[in-house]
């Protein structure tokens, strides 16, 4: 099976794709040259078969991964950090992050929680018994934890980053993550949209209370699409989406999956499992199930609206 495949898009812009769609499914890697090597945006999984895949899409590209001097990162989940051990095997990067991710980027059970709280987890304890989120991080996305002595450069909404004759501005959009940053390019009318934006061949959007919840996406949304993007690079699926399709197709599937939520809930009070199941299949769950997040966090913003309420672990409108 062909894990990767790298795409031109400038004269000095690539991108590594993955091309399995499944999770575990890797983050793209977008490189950007220059005189004194690659800029990276996003390291993908970092377990031996898909880097030595990604090694294998340098070489052909004509490039030794000793050239990667810095690694900017839309934010830090495990499929988009977790190459960054391996990297460090050839090159001594500086790592640019959003500010409000090096705590779940250095410290597994923050990402845990942050991944899946309580309320998931206190559901399905039963489903998930004998079974470790962290252990599985670790055995399907590599040696992804961040060392708190490496050498980070923290990134804040507004700030530019020069990568190459790029020059990129951070805009800070929570809602898939709580630090999320995409990154703009004017000239050039390009968006490293990170995993913000739907695409095809992905379970986006995904996001949980704890990474901004339902209000903060939709300001995320309503915060990226005055801009004049001509060009959407997102961080998975198939760039078959203007970016306008993009930003429309992420909030109206936002929506509706509260619409469908609350549909349920006109029919007669329902537990939490029954609310999962009107949203996702059984089988998305047994792939990742920390896909219930999404559920508990459209519970917790009409929780706090005062539009529902929980007694004895069932929810009333």
């Amino acid at each position: 099976m062909t894990l990767h495949e790298a795409v031109r898009i400038h004269k000095d812009l690539w991108v590594i794709l993955f091309k399995p769609t499944a999770w575990p499914s890797s983050s793209y890697i977008y490189l950007i040259e220059d005189q004194d090597g690659l800029t990276i945006i996003d390291a993908g999984i970092g377990t031996d078969e898909i880097f030595n895949s990604v090694l294998d899409c340098l070489d052909a590209l004509g490039f030794d991964p000793s050239l990667i001097h810095t690694i900017l990162l839309t934010h830090a989940h495990t499929d988009h950090i977790g190459g960054i051990s391996k990297i460090k095997r050839f090159s001594s990067p500086r790592i640019l992050i959003p500010e409000l991710d090096v705590p779940e980027a250095t410290d597994s059970l923050r990402h845990v929680d942050d991944i899946m709280p309580l309320r998931v987890q206190s559901n399905y304890a039963e489903e998930l018994k004998g079974w470790d989120l962290s252990r599985h991080f670790f055995d399907t996305c590599g040696d992804w934890l961040l060392n708190d002595s490496d050498p980070f450069q923290l990134i804040k909404d507004g700030d530019e980053i020069r990568a190459g004759r790029y020059l990129l501005e951070a805009i800070w959009t929570p809602g898939h993550d709580v630090g999320e940053m995409v990154y703009w390019e004017p000239e050039h009318g390009m968006l490293f949209a990170g995993d913000l934006l739907k695409t095809s061949g992905t379970g986006l959007p995904w996001y949980s209370r704890e990474s901004g919840g339902i209000d903060a996406y939709l300001k995320s949304l309503g915060k990226i699409k005055k801009l004049n993007a001509k060009r959407l690079l997102p961080s998975h699926g198939v760039m078959d989406k203007t970016f306008k399709e993009g930003v429309v197709e992420t909030r109206d599937i936002i929506l509706n999956r509260e619409r469908k939520i609350l549909q349920a809930l006109e029919k007669g009070p329902k537990s939490f499992k029954e609310l999962d199941q009107t949203l996702f299949p059984e089988w998305f769950w047994n792939m990742s199930p920390w896909v219930s997040s999404i559920t508990d966090a459209h519970l917790c913003k009409l929780e706090m609206e005062g539009i529902l309420r929980e007694e004895d672990g069932r929810f009333f409108l």
